[in-house]
């Protein structure tokens, strides 16, 4: 059975594996170096780190235990803003003591080793308190998606906020202006993570202004849904099988980054909403793989074609060995 310490270590270690900190750059460098020492301060320094860790979990578990508010909408939003004030007090506090004792005072000096260690470790503190996050055997391999893959997503996932927005603006009533107003959270509403810059490359370079910025938030989501759609789409192509993938997509990745979101939804509001989301991605990206699948059929049918007759190129062997 894992204790708290190897649940801490292993969030340590777990950050050289990261996506973001595969990017190179001077920053992710930085910050790989400060894992590695970290985790060598770690070995050596096994008591410190033990305390440390039960201190560390302790907290981040206080801020899940909530009494149950009247709506699943409530508890989220109490979730969250309980999670954000301890990030800015107490647990840089107990980071700081930690470093201290460990002599590695350098390492605070990049905030975000502390916040990629928080974050793991609070998803996996999720996934064991709420049913709702809980893991689904793995199908397939894992999906890497390349950098050109990850900048055409970010572009196309302005387009699918955009088009539910203008969708829902045409309606009337009180849950398509709740849902007016969780679309408006895809927005960008400040500069990007620099782990993530890489990814806006594209939509910068033919951006005139009138694109939808979203934020990495956004993008998180629709990075999830893209990776549980390439394990589960080619296995489930009819209309019937795509409807059941769509009710299964409780991928604990998806449901992270959009509980951020939609703090504002009731409970079968959100998943309504995220239905929609993952139904106009899934058109999008339907329409693409049969055009990629039609556009390979054709390519091996006209290669088919000018292939010489079997019958007529071994008569021109022997009437040339003749």
């Amino acid at each position: 059975m894992c204790t708290i310490s190897d649940m801490f270590s292993s969030a340590v270690n777990s950050l050289l594996a990261r996506k973001e900190l595969q990017v190179t750059c001077s920053k992710t460098i930085d910050i790989r170096c400060l894992v590695k020492t970290l985790m060598e301060a770690i070995e050596g320094n096994k008591r410190e780190c033990d305390t440390f860790s039960v201190k560390l979990v302790a907290a981040l578990r206080s801020s899940l235990e909530l009494k149950s508010p009247a709506t699943m909408a409530k508890r989220r939003e109490l979730l969250w803003s309980r999670y954000a004030c301890m990030r800015a007090k107490t647990l840089p506090v107990l980071w700081e003591d930690f470093y201290k004792k460990i002599s590695c005072d350098h390492i605070k000096t990049e905030p975000l080793v502390m916040e990629l260690v928080n974050e793991t470790i609070l998803e996996q503190l999720i996934t064991e308190m709420f049913p709702t996050y809980k893991e689904t055997p793995p199908e397939n391999e894992a999906v890497l998606l390349t950098r050109d893959e990850e900048n055409v997503i970010r572009y196309a996932c302005g387009y699918v906020a955009m088009k539910l927005q203008k969708k829902y603006l045409k309606e009337h009533g009180k849950k398509a202006a709740k849902f007016v107003s969780c679309l408006d959270c895809m927005y960008a509403d400040g500069p990007s993570s620099s782990l993530l810059n890489y990814t806006r490359e594209w939509v910068e370079r033919v951006n005139r202004g009138g694109l939808f910025d979203v934020s990495d938030t956004a993008f998180n989501l629709l990075v999830a849904i893209e990776t549980v759609m390439r394990n589960k789409l080619m296995n489930h192509l009819s209309l019937k099988k795509s409807r059941q993938m769509i009710k299964n997509l409780s991928n604990p990745d998806i449901q992270f980054s959009w509980n951020i979101m939609d703090t504002n939804l009731e409970e079968e509001e959100s998943k309504e909403l995220l239905t929609h989301i993952i139904k106009l991605w899934l058109n999008i990206r339907g329409f693409s793989i049969s055009k990629e699948w039609m556009e390979t059929y054709k390519h091996i049918c006209s290669g088919a074609k000018k292939k010489k007759s079997l019958r007529r190129e071994l008569k021109r062997q022997q009437q040339k060995t003749d």
